[in-house]
């Protein structure tokens, strides 16, 4: 395929910013996927996984909460990298709040949550985070697996999301197509960006990827002004709350986040009027509410 008919940057880019419906992905998808090198290959190269995507989670929040759980554990491990390289002693911290603690710097450390389409429509919800990203040899094995994507992280004792059920859990929530794009550039790797986006087979019979010979789509450069980090976008999402991400949503999302160390911002493109909204979990919310309500009886 020539790089006129396809341009692994510029399809990124189009699912990113400008296509919010499963029938806008399909439209994009249908100009492309003829082309010989284009195929589609089953999710973790497990022909049979209908089954184990479709039993992982019942709750379209809770499956969209260990999204934003992975994006905590992508922060804390890049820090952690930067501050002590690769090699892992056990030694360095015994929990998640003593490493955030140490590591997570706020003015520093990224998670966003945005909402886009049409109000009162099916909406997309994209998750971005800047921590450790994947480097591309790594990329297919983490994000597009279904038995192993929590491999990396098992050996860090203090992270939280270790079992994998974050990266397919919100598979079945993504509208009737199942669409799911994923695209990350590893944190010491700069520009070089991996992605792919996962669909439901016509079928219904499994979970599937895009590749371009036989591998996923890859890029030099930035999605927006970002180099680096990880960037999870779900098409039609099947929330139970219509209305805008940040007032009930954002309340749902604190009932399954007791306490996140990183701020969370939500945005919601759909609403005029309607600023950003931030979030660090249940318990600093129910603070700050009580604080205000003091406040005011004062």
């Amino acid at each position: 395929m020539s790089e006129a008919a396809l341009s692994p940057r510029e399809i990124a880019d189009e699912l990113i910013k400008e296509r919010h419906t499963e029938q806008e992905v399909a439209d994009l998808l249908h100009e492309i996927e003829d082309h010989p090198e284009v195929d589609w290959v089953p999710l973790g190269r497990e022909p049979n996984n209908y089954s184990i995507v479709e039993n992982q989670q019942a709750d379209a929040m809770a499956a969209f909460t260990e999204l934003v759980v992975n994006s905590i554990d992508a922060i804390i491990l890049r820090a952690f990298f930067n501050r002590f390289g690769d090699s892992y002693s056990g030694d360095e911290f015994s929990s998640l709040e003593e490493a955030a603690e140490e590591l997570v710097e706020d003015e520093r450390d990224i998670i966003e949550v945005i909402a886009t389409g049409d109000q009162n429509g099916p909406f997309s919800l994209t998750l971005y985070d800047n921590g450790c990203g994947q480097p591309r040899d790594e990329f297919e094995h983490t994000f597009l697996n279904v038995l192993t994507p929590g491999e990396l992280k098992q050996e860090f004792d203090f992270l939280q999301g270790k079992y994998g059920m974050g990266s397919t859990g919100v598979l079945p929530f993504c509208g009737e197509k199942g669409y799911k794009l994923i695209a990350s550039a590893a944190h010491d790797s700069p520009g070089n960006w991996s992605w792919s986006i996962i669909r439901k087979n016509r079928d219904k019979t499994r979970y599937e990827y895009l590749v371009v010979n036989g591998q996923p789509l890859q890029f030099n450069g930035e999605i927006g002004d970002h180099d680096s980090g990880t960037f999870v976008k779900c098409f039609e999402f099947q929330s139970e709350v219509k209305s805008t991400i940040t007032k009930r949503f954002r309340h749902r999302l604190e009932r399954y986040i007791t306490e996140s160390p990183i701020e969370i911002q939500l945005t919601d493109t759909r609403y005029d009027g309607w600023g950003p909204a931030t979030t660090k979990g249940l318990l600093p919310s129910i603070k700050d509410r009580k604080e205000l309500l003091q406040g005011k009886s004062g």
